[in-house]
């Protein structure tokens, strides 16, 4: 990674942290890792079907982010687990297979 890359990184997450549409979800899902405590495979995994679909509808993952976390908030309290999100994350993705 460099340096430039390293600073992309910075400016984007800065970003993320002042834009105060985006902290509700930051917050959200905080407490939903702290719930799930999701292994870092299913971490990953869920950060690849986020981008599969970001990709094919020309959209930020960021955005499609948020979605799925609308989506998922929408369910009942016991619902609202990172299992949860992932698997609807998966049945996205794989209509863009």
């Amino acid at each position: 990674m460099t340096p430039e890359d390293n600073q992309k990184i910075i400016e984007e997450t800065n970003e993320i942290i002042n834009n105060d549409s985006t902290y509700p979800f930051i917050s959200y899902l905080s407490d939903l890792l702290a719930k799930s405590k999701p292994s870092d495979e299913a971490v990953k995994k869920l950060h690849d079907c986020i981008d599969k679909v970001a990709a094919a509808l020309g959209q930020d993952s960021t955005d499609v982010f948020r979605a799925l976390l609308a989506k998922l908030i929408e369910q009942p309290e016991e619902q609202q687990t990172f299992e949860r999100l992932l698997e609807t994350a998966e049945k996205f993705a794989a209509k863009y297979e």
